[in-house]
């Protein structure tokens, strides 16, 4: 049987200032790794990109947490 490993991406949308409309503000939980704040100037479609090109298969999407696996 697989082993799989877990990691979840999550995002904030917060509303600039500058009046450029809603930001996102991104997180990502690796396993066995504190969560810590990313960025990527494409937002979260160009981060799950970059994750799929390590990889991570999306699983599961529950409000603004996008839930990733892989095999180990």
């Amino acid at each position: 049987m697989p082993k799989w490993e877990h990691c979840a991406v999550y995002v904030a949308l917060y509303q600039s200032g500058t009046g450029g409309g809603p930001q996102e503000i991104l997180s990502v939980r690796m396993p066995g790794q504190p969560r810590k704040d990313v960025v990527n100037p494409l937002g979260v479609i160009g981060l799950l990109n970059e994750l799929g090109h390590d990889g991570w298969e999306l699983v599961d999407v529950e409000e603004s947490v996008f839930f990733l696996k892989r095999r180990r």
